[in-house]
């Protein structure tokens, strides 16, 4: 009976169920708030604007907070309990139920829009030897806009190599599958690296807030969108840390040979704060970095003229449409938010590299910048929402676990293992 009663009053304790209240509350706030924003109207581009910078305004907030928190107390972290597992699978229940009946349901009747239709049409085209950036697999109004043509393929080639599978068998429930197997991998990745940062308790409030979020499922189940493959490797390479340059950079290169954009914003970023000839670690991320772009290099010397007019010329000159905040407002300012844009992006690579960031920061730097990126663009479609909510929900899991689970200060009398808030991704 006494072990009993000491076990519950250990779970107990490091649950902190009468803490937990306020992080629901704020995790509650913050899941409703994105689906204000997914189920705002496609003419409503400013409201989305405001609630999009409303909510990076307060996780910054929240992040930096509980950033100077954790290294200012050189902490211990907590582990999550017995109960606080089964309270974990509790809250994720009827989240993974929901979405499993989603899958379900769009599996055995799928309804895919041109993103994912324009993919397998550029994978089958690669397979029978054309290049997808001549031949016109996207003949959709809005590859004609501005009387050019742009119906080559949009993304990269590895977005189409992704989803080969499924275009090679003509199987538009391939794509929903594939998009099932993206969205487990991302729980985990969040998982992965929220507890790399604060530990079991808190990573599990970032794949609670993941999994309530229902705009990703919707994206992904219901329309097909294919973003995640380009996500994906992004957080893989902030998993990897610093402690391997080289698969670091090929992740970040394969982001960018599998979409664009937001990885080619991010490299500097994930690059290590040194040059490349006065380091061999940072050497090697620039060494990976090329081998995973090789893709995208094959397909641009291919034929020059058609990857650059359908990959970077369509973005910049894609006119403004309703899910903007810029439309209806004067073609000057589309120009400010250009600048804007480029400042902040700018901004963000200097930053990195004149300052010492611990990887918690550095996540608040990536959100900043992805969110800066979907509320400057001439469109901000729900699939750009994918980009910035897995690093919203590890933001929001350090952010709320340092108060939800305070961390244990070390007692300096006895030998510890150094494990506060430095995983393998130190600071250059």
């Amino acid at each position: 009976m006494k072990r009993f009663a000491a076990w519950a009053s250990a779970t107990i304790w490091n649950i902190r169920i009468a803490a937990i209240a306020p992080a629901a509350a704020l995790g509650f706030g913050a899941w409703k708030t994105v689906r204000v924003i997914e189920d705002a109207s496609w003419n409503a581009g400013a409201r989305r604007a405001q609630f999009s910078l409303g909510l990076l305004l307060v996780t910054l907030a929240l992040g930096a907070i509980a950033a100077s928190r954790y290294r200012g107390r050189n902490p211990r972290r907590r582990t999550l309990g017995v109960a606080g597992v089964l309270l974990v699978c509790l809250a994720c229940f009827p989240a993974v139920q929901e979405q499993v009946q989603w899958g379900a349901s769009r599996y055995r009747s799928p309804r895919l829009i041109d993103i994912p239709i324009t993919t397998m049409a550029a994978a089958r085209a690669i397979a029978s030897g054309q290049n997808p950036y001549k031949v016109p697999v996207d003949p959709r109004a809005e590859s004609r806009e501005q009387g050019r043509n742009y119906d080559g393929f949009k993304y990269m080639p590895l977005m189409a190599a992704a989803y080969a599978p499924a275009a090679l068998a003509h199987s538009d429930r391939g794509v929903i599958l594939i998009n099932a197997v993206c969205h487990v991998l991302m729980a985990v990745l969040i998982f992965l690296i929220a507890r790399s940062l604060s530990g079991n308790a808190a990573a599990s409030l970032g794949l609670i807030f993941y999994l309530w979020t229902r705009i990703v499922p919707r994206q992904l189940f219901n329309v097909g969108v294919t973003d995640m493959a380009a996500v994906l490797p992004l957080l893989a390479a902030f998993l990897a840390g610093d402690a391997w340059p080289f698969a670091r950079g090929l992740l970040v290169g394969i982001s960018v040979s599998t979409k664009l954009l937001p990885a080619l914003a991010l490299v500097p970023v994930f690059a290590p704060a040194v040059m490349p000839w006065r380091d061999r670690k940072a050497l090697r991320f620039w060494i990976g970095l090329a081998c995973g772009c090789l893709p995208a290099a094959v397909f641009f010397f291919w034929s020059p003229a058609d990857f650059f007019s359908n990959v970077v010329l369509f973005t910049v000159l894609r006119p403004v449409d309703s899910t903007s905040w810029l439309d209806g407002h004067a073609a000057a300012w589309r120009h400010v938010a250009m600048g804007v844009l480029f400042v902040l992006l700018a901004g963000g690579a200097v930053l990195r590299w004149i300052a010492k960031m611990q990887p918690r920061v550095r996540v608040l730097l990536i959100l900043a910048m992805i969110v800066g990126m979907t509320l400057l663009g001439p469109v901000n479609h729900g699939n750009y929402q994918l980009w910035w909510i897995p690093w919203f929900a590890i933001v929001l899991a350090f952010s709320l676990g340092v108060y939800v689970f305070p961390p244990e200060p070390v007692n300096l009398l006895e030998p510890q293992r150094d494990d506060t808030c430095v995983p393998r991704d130190t600071a250059t």
